[in-house]
């Protein structure tokens, strides 16, 4: 959340972080809601918490992404 408030260029219209946690049998989707933080003025930083599966089945592993994000264009931008 420090990282969040402090780094985020002033440019950024919807800032958005992810933790990333190991999946196991108590979480193996993303919380399909954000937690929002206000910085920086009127904007919000949203915070989503997101499993990552270890699999051999290249379809289930990876980082289980929430549909409502926009993971797409932040995954390109780091």
């Amino acid at each position: 959340m420090t990282y969040g408030h402090h780094y985020f260029d002033a440019d950024i219209e919807n800032p958005e972080m992810f933790l990333v946690y190991p999946s196991h049998s108590g979480f193996k989707q993303a919380i399909p809601h954000s937690f929002d933080f206000p910085i920086q003025g009127e904007k919000t930083l949203k915070l989503w918490v997101v499993p990552f599966v270890i699999s051999d089945n290249d379809v289930e592993k990876g980082v289980q992404w929430p549909e409502n994000t926009n993971a797409e264009t932040w995954t390109k931008v780091t």
